[in-house]
């Protein structure tokens, strides 16, 4: 596939849960091991994706928000 564009990181994972928030859905992805939550926008009748399905991330360095614990 394509790199990502600059300013970009790519991660590829796992779905391990998803949630619906009304406009969006909360996704649980597994890198590496570890658990990144997503937040993607979501209208009726957008498909879902499935648990365990595989899932490309490109992410903004300047949107994305990283949290320990």
């Amino acid at each position: 596939g394509n790199p990502p564009a600059p300013g970009h990181a790519r991660l590829t994972g796992n779905i391990r849960h998803r949630e619906i928030l009304c406009a969006s859905i909360r996704y649980a992805v597994d890198v590496g091991g570890q658990l990144v939550q997503v937040d993607a926008p979501h209208q009726a009748g957008d498909a879902l994706l499935a648990p365990d399905a595989p899932i490309i991330l490109d992410l903004a360095a300047d949107k994305a928000r990283f949290l320990s614990r």
